[in-house]
Parts: C-alpha cells; structure tokens; sequence
C-alpha cells in the first residue's frame, strides 16, 4: 500500500494520542473529517493500521518486574513452541527470531520473586534448549515516534528528536 503525506500525518497524530478526533486531525492537516475517516478505514483495512489500543504500565496494576527473554530451541523453531509460551502467565509478546536467540519475549510479574516459577515455565517446554533473562530497570521508555515512514510535505509537526 502506498502512503502520502496526509496519511503519514493521520498516523502520527494517532501516534502521539489516539484519543485524537478525526475532527482535530482535518483542522491540524487543513483537510475534512470525511477525508481524514476514510483514509483512516482504508489504512486498517489494508491492513496498515491492525488497530487501535492503550497502552498500560503494568507497574502501575501491580507487575514491578518487567523482563526480556530470549530462547534457543532444538531445531526446528515451530509454532508449538510460541504457543506453548503464550500460555506462560505474564508474556506479553513472543516471537521467532534471527540472531543470538531463536525466539524474543516480554514477560511481566508481580515481582522478582516471580522470576524462578516463570523460568521454570519455560524450561519445561520440551523444545527449550537455553533461556536468557534480562531484567528491564528503572524507567521504560516506549518510543513510537521512532518508526519511520516520513514523506515529504507532511503536516506532522514534531521533528525528529523532539518528543
């Protein structure tokens, strides 16, 4: 699907809070609302835009241990293996990979104390060969801004490096 300016700016009004009306997204890009709601449900149903959603800090619901996973499993890497994760309480995101692991996840826990019974989850997969553990510390940050698809003449108005 190719995209233009106004798309790109439809989508990064979004980006920065998707709460945005279309409404204020015609007026910000001198444009109408009917134009900005149909190029809108052209991007999801070209399947540019999966969905809409919010994003939760699960330390603010209680899960102060926030951790990355990566995972090397006997060949070959199948889908039973994702799902069997999917399963695990507290993954958030799975995936096959390329590089140092066969498969990268998200897990979140209520504490440290959580990490031993997650670790054993996944061990007692039958495909898992070997399980690092990196501990997210401090702040996170999510960065959306940073995926690009710029076009020239755009109305979004952040430069790169402001946020």
């Amino acid at each position: 699907m190719k995209i233009d300016s106004l798309d790109v700016s439809i989508l990064r009004h979004l980006q920065n809070d998707a709460r945005t009306s279309f409404n204020a997204i015609a007026k910000a890009c001198d444009t109408t609302t009917d134009t900005v709601s149909k190029r809108f449900k052209r991007m999801v149903r070209d399947g540019l835009v999966r969905k809409t959603t919010i994003i939760k800090d699960p330390r603010r619901f209680g899960q102060d241990c926030i951790a990355i996973f990566g995972i090397s499993v006997g060949r070959p890497v199948t889908d039973t293996t994702l799902e069997h994760l999917q399963r695990v309480p507290g993954v958030l995101f799975c995936s096959h990979s390329f590089g140092a692991h066969d498969i990268i996840g998200i897990v979140v826990m209520d504490s440290i104390d959580h990490l031993g019974s997650i670790q054993e989850r996944i061990r007692d997969i039958p495909s898992i060969k070997d399980l690092h553990i990196s501990i997210f510390v401090g702040d996170y940050r999510l960065c959306p801004h940073n995926l690009e698809f710029d076009v020239e003449g755009s109305c979004w108005e952040t430069k790169r490096g402001e946020a």
